[in-house]
């Protein structure tokens, strides 16, 4: 996590992401400052899962961001998506992704896990031996084609 703005600027990076995960549908990433996401770049937001595929979606997910010591803690309210219909790849999603204000929208919150920026982030208890470890939660509804009510 220290040296990660430093290896970004050498990769010409913004962000960082995981390894593939749910059925290789998503991964999740990570930028320490305020990045644009999405297709068309209107969107900010970070931690952020990324569902890869332009299909549409139905899940509910959590994130949980693990305190040193060993307990994952829930970072933001549970979300519940339904976008059958949605066919675009890279659709970004978190309690933290919203509109780019320079695209008209108002902020809605801060972007940062637990109210901390990065540099914060780093020395907080939420990085343990430089290391920021995120567990997330997908659920796919039993019936993929209805939004569960």
């Amino acid at each position: 996590m220290s040296w990660l703005e430093n290896a970004l600027e050498e990769d010409e990076e913004s962000f960082l992401c995981s390894a593939d995960f749910h059925a290789g549908d998503f991964d999740l990433i990570y930028a320490p400052t305020q990045t644009l996401l999405g297709p068309n770049r209107s969107w900010v937001g970070s931690p952020a899962i990324r569902h890869l595929l332009s299909e549409g979606l139905i899940f509910r997910y959590k994130l949980l961001i693990k305190r040193t010591g060993g307990e994952f803690v829930q970072w933001g309210a549970e979300g519940n998506e339904c976008h059958p219909s949605w066919e675009e790849s890279n659709k970004w999603f978190s309690h933290d992704v919203q509109r780019d204000p320079a695209h008209g929208a108002e902020p809605q919150r801060q972007l940062c896990i637990f109210g901390l920026k990065h540099e914060d982030l780093v020395k907080s208890e939420w990085v343990e031996n430089d290391t920021l470890t995120v567990k997330v939660q997908v659920e796919d509804p039993p019936n993929k084609r209805k939004c569960p009510m």
